[in-house]
């Protein structure tokens, strides 16, 4: 499942097109990165 772009400036230091959001070690990273420097769109998504 690919990672939204809106994402991105919480995933500043990753690239989204190697990234896969079913991917369990993927998962721990967007989820970690989003509530560290996440803006609230990014965590509503985060908990929808």
């Amino acid at each position: 499942m690919a990672v939204p772009k809106f994402l991105q400036s919480a995933l500043w230091s990753y690239d989204l097109s190697k990234m896969d959001a079913g991917n369990k070690d993927d998962k721990r990273i967007i989820i970690e990165q989003v509530l560290n420097y996440g803006i609230w769109e990014q965590l509503k998504w985060l908990t929808n």
